[in-house]
């Protein structure tokens, strides 16, 4: 299972840049066709806000799995022995709190969008609970690393460990 799990965060790790190079030749894209005089593409924006917002969401647990997820170490870099492993223990237990109710907030309005079958109109047509979809999905990672990372006792913790980052 855990195998598994790494595999898919494997393959999630490479969505997010393949979707901003993509974002990155459709801008350039409209901006030539509008500068030869043409139309730009219909619904770029649209597709760039929906393409950013799913890169966010794929792409925090492999993020925070390598390590490269936004931290603010700075007073853990400082602390040593029982002082770091108890600051250690409170973020990476806040970490799945926040985490653990992000995803019920999303379980909620995906359940709500589903049953009162809530649409979004605006260049693209589609299901609400797509977007909710997203977010519990990958809040449901990101919770399950942040549980991995809380239970995991090794090297990081002991005391001469010079960095640790912190998700919260």
């Amino acid at each position: 299972m855990s195998r598994g799990y790494h595999r898919l965060l494997d393959v999630l790790e490479y969505i997010p840049g393949l979707l901003i190079g993509i974002i990155a030749l459709a801008i350039g894209l409209d901006v030539l066709l509008r500068n030869l005089g043409f139309v730009g593409l219909k619904g770029m924006i649209e597709l760039i806000e929906y393409a950013l917002f799913a890169l966010t969401f794929i792409g925090i647990t492999p993020a925070l799995r390598r390590g490269a997820h936004v931290s603010v170490d700075i007073l853990l870099m400082k602390l040593r022995g029982p002082s770091r492993r108890v600051l250690l223990l409170v973020t990476r237990t806040l970490s799945v709190l926040i985490a653990a109710m992000v995803c019920l907030a999303a379980w909620v309005a995906l359940r709500d969008a589903m049953s009162s079958g809530a649409m979004i109109y605006k260049n693209f047509i589609f299901p609400e609970w797509v977007l909710f979809a997203v977010i519990l999905g990958g809040m449901l990672l990101f919770t399950i690393e942040c549980l991995r990372q809380l239970a995991r006792r090794d090297a990081e913790d002991a005391d001469d460990a010079p960095h640790e980052t912190i998700s919260v």
